[in-house]
């Protein structure tokens, strides 16, 4: 036998092992729809909307080709993907995977199988198994064999028969079996290996066939073909297909990637990343935002060492009560003693979330990361503005997106959104679709042309989708006329806030082509809040003619935003137009607000007069130009103002403290300091204030008596004191004449 004989012989053997490691397939996954993420009806306004589960294998690399630090960053990818947000009901798998060498070694070995999330006890076991996922010993069978690890994957899933299914391959992404005597007893390393591959493409055949996208994660040194190998499946819509994705060691980078790669396979959608630094002086506080349009949310919390204490805060600032009934809210924590802390939100409050975390005192400073990832399920509205059709029309659509009974106006919210239309008949010629735009009321809008063929009725479909979001169709039925309608209508409301208790006024604009009186009734569909309108019929003339109606809120309404569908329609019941409104519900403003920007623009009025007052009473009284000549026999000192702008100015004179006779000698040394502030003590020395007024200069100086200052137009003022003589010289040297000062006369001051 040659040894190309040799080999097929082998090949035709694994063969045989992956129909045996793929028997279940008979119970394994069944039939799934065109995407595997589109649920037929889901999150039409006739129910409540609601979160496909999923059905995910996590498949661990355990081989000898990844160093203790990879396995920890495959540990910490294993946790991210378990601990994202997985609707209720799902279910999940862990296997670490190496290879069979020797008898009684288990090339795949599942920690968790079929853990069914319903609580936070199917999370919890979870993160027990990713625990176990470790570097194999030889004894153990450590090499890497991807072909055993997906056929155990494909036995694993099928639970869920119309469940999505997804398969992350954390590995290094080379396949390596070459003391595996499943693949040829005699065979060389090298032809084992190849005999594995074929059978891994076979295997990988069947998965896609099956609708399971397998998503490889590589880690270590990685063989970027072998792990592109590993890539199949459809991912989530508006994402792209399975690709192989590299992460390395970096924890930003493996947040990055994970996030990307889970993303794309399952249409959740996670926030950027914050990061933070944990030192052991005080707590960190990291904001999240958590948006309005999710309804499951997992808050994901990277913080390395396990004895970091985390603890969150709700929007309102208070803590998160994780054991009880916080205000309805159900709570799953898990992972609080693994590296990976996740907090598991159903239907949350929207706003910013607080994630604080403290590290035991005097640790050292330690990197954390957090993100949120979030799935929305939600109602939509579709409306037809025009019902009644002719060929080559065209027809104006909307769609709203609610949550609960609040329409979505957010563009934060939105813009992750994709809205479409699309109109079809029973002929294939009869297509016709438009993308929506949404406009500041956060309503969709677009414009479809029905097609010169269209006959009878049409189907209107509208659908969103976008990650983080459950795709969501609806769909309306209209008809087309074999000749124009005789009665058509317009439906025209201003779009102004309206108060509890009050009405938003409305019209129909209609045109009778008929000689009759026509009945006319307008009616509210899938109104929120219990919105009503007051008129309810009414006749129209022919020709032209305007119908007035209101759309009543109840007092008891609290602010926000209102969906209704406000319909018109004729005497035999026969919709004529419709119209989508959001209708915006707030207070009226109070007196004070109502007056508050009249009121600040009078104090800024006020305001601007108090400057030009201040400054026309304050320039002419500046000292600018003023100089202080203080002497005695033994010398003299000259001072001026520091600021050009004061109208005080404050100095004193301190005697030679070592002369014991200064007091007494008018020869006596002296030093002249300026002074802060003019009720300044000082008992060595005499204290002098200089300030102006509009009357002029005046001198007082402050220890001696309580003299009155004086005042006149001399050019200079000299004040002596006799013990010891001491002469005060006030001189001014004008700019102009405006700036003139008038000086004091000279006086006998002591």
């Amino acid at each position: 036998m040659t040894t190309q004989d040799r080999v097929l012989l082998l090949l035709l053997r694994v063969l045989l092992v992956v129909g045996v490691l793929g028997s279940s397939s008979a119970t394994a996954p069944g039939a799934v729809s065109e995407h595997p993420f589109v649920a037929t009806g889901a999150g039409s306004s006739a129910g409540s909307p609601v979160l496909e589960p999923l059905e995910v294998v996590v498949l661990a690399d355990e081989s000898k080709s990844l160093d203790d630090t990879a396995v920890a960053v495959v540990q910490d990818a294993a946790r991210t993907i378990i601990a994202s947000v997985l609707p209720p009901r799902s279910v999940v798998s862990v296997v670490g995977f190496g290879s069979q060498n020797e008898p009684g070694q288990t090339a795949a070995q599942a920690y968790c199988t079929r853990i069914e999330l319903i609580n936070q006890v199917g999370r919890e076991e979870l993160s027990d198994c990713v625990r176990k996922i470790h570097r194999r010993a030889p004894a153990e069978g450590a090499d890497t064999d991807h072909l055993i690890a997906l056929g155990t994957a494909r036995d694993l899933l099928g639970v869920l028969p119309d469940a999505p299914k997804l398969v992350f391959v954390l590995t290094d992404g080379r396949l390596d079996v070459p003391d595996s005597p499943i693949y040829g007893s005699l065979s060389t390393p090298d032809q084992r290996t190849e005999v594995a591959r074929a059978g891994m493409t076979e295997t990988l055949r069947s998965l896609d066939e099956l609708g399971v996208q397998v998503w490889p994660l590589g880690f270590g040194e990685v063989s970027d073909d072998d792990l592109a190998e590993l890539a199949t499946g459809r991912g989530c819509s508006s994402t792209g297909d399975p690709v192989a994705r590299v992460v390395g060691a970096d924890l930003p980078r493996l947040v990055e990637v994970v996030r990307d790669a889970f993303e794309a396979a399952t249409c959740v959608r996670f926030n950027d990343a914050v990061a933070g630094t944990v030192d052991g002086v005080g707590p960190v506080e990291i904001p999240v935002e958590v948006p309005d349009i999710a309804t499951d949310v997992a808050v994901v919390v990277r913080k390395g060492p396990a004895d970091l204490v985390v603890s969150y805060l709700g929007p309102n600032g208070d803590s998160v009560d994780l054991t009880g009934d916080d205000n309805g809210l159900r709570y799953n924590l898990s992972g609080q003693s693994d590296p990976t802390e996740v907090l598991h939100i159903d239907r949350p409050r929207g706003g910013r979330w607080t994630v604080v975390i403290r590290s035991p005192t005097g640790a050292g400073a330690h990197d954390v990361v957090v993100n949120v990832a979030y799935q929305a399920a939600f109602n939509s509205r579709l409306t037809v503005e025009q019902q009644q059709l002719a060929a080559g029309d065209s027809v104006d659509v909307s769609m709203s997106v609610l949550v609960g009974d609040q329409i979505l106006t957010d563009t934060s919210d939105l813009e992750h959104l994709s809205l479409a239309v699309e109109l079809a008949g029973e002929q294939p010629a009869v297509r016709s679709a438009v993308a929506l735009a949404v406009d500041a009321s956060g309503i969709y809008r677009g414009r479809l042309e029905v097609p010169a063929e269209a006959v009878g009725e049409l189907v209107v479909t509208g659908s969103v989708s976008g990650i983080g979001v459950a795709p969501n169709e609806i769909e309306r039925t209209v008809s087309v006329l074999p000749e124009p309608a005789v009665l058509r209508g317009a439906i025209v409301v201003a779009p102004v806030p309206v108060a509890p208790g009050e009405a938003l006024s409305g019209s129909v604009d209609t045109v009778n082509l008929s000689d009759l009186d026509k009945q006319l009734r307008v009616r509210l569909k899938d109104a929120t809040g219990g919105l009503k309108v007051e008129l309810e019929e009414n006749w129209v003339e022919p020709d032209d003619d305007t119908v007035q109606f209101e759309v009543q809120v109840p007092s008891d309404s609290p602010e926000g935003w209102y969906a209704v569908q406000v319909r018109v329609l004729d005497g035999d019941d026969r919709a004529l137009v419709e119209k989508q409104l959001n209708i915006l519900v707030e207070e009226p403003p109070g007196t004070l607000e109502k007056w508050a920007p009249w009121l600040a623009v009078l104090v800024l009025l006020l305001v601007l007069a108090f400057c030009v007052y201040a400054l026309r009473t304050r320039l002419p009284l500046r000292l600018q130009g003023l100089s202080v000549i203080v002497q005695n026999r033994s010398g003299k000192s000259t001072l001026a103002p520091r600021r050009k702008w004061s109208r005080i100015f404050c100095f004193y004179v301190v005697y030679d403290p070592d002369d014991d006779d200064a007091l007494r000698r008018a020869t006596a040394l002296f030093i002249v300091k300026r002074a802060l502030m003019p009720f300044r003590s000082v008992a060595e020395g005499r204290f002098w204030v200089v300030w102006r007024s509009r009357d002029g200069l005046s001198v007082r100086p402050r220890a001696g008596g309580d003299e009155e200052s004086t005042r006149s137009p001399a050019t200079n003022a000299v004040y002596r004191s006799p013990r010891p003589e001491i002469h005060v010289t006030l001189r001014h040297e004008p700019r102009d004449e405006s700036d003139r000062i008038s000086l004091p006369d000279d006086g006998g001051h002591s």
